[in-house]
């Protein structure tokens, strides 16, 4: 399992533990990512918004095409 499903289940676990009802995500980079797992897993009343920031959207296993493809402008939802 991926560190940023682990970081968004930790999230949601910490949220429950501390009675915390709902709450905003914001995440850059890795953050992002981790960002989008928990706004994927919470549900919808328990997130107020997701903010992402330089998140990786693919990253490229074609030779002639290395690297990763960042979407760098910020999403809110």
């Amino acid at each position: 399992m991926s560190s940023d499903i682990n970081l968004a289940k930790d999230a949601l676990a910490l949220m429950g533990h501390i009675d915390l009802r709902n709450a905003h995500a914001f995440g850059h980079s890795m953050g992002s990512m981790t960002a989008c797992k928990f706004a994927a897993m919470a549900l919808p009343e328990r997130l107020k918004a997701n903010a992402t920031n330089c998140t990786l959207l693919f990253e490229s296993k074609d030779s002639e095409k290395k690297g990763s493809q960042w979407l760098g402008h910020s999403l809110r939802w």
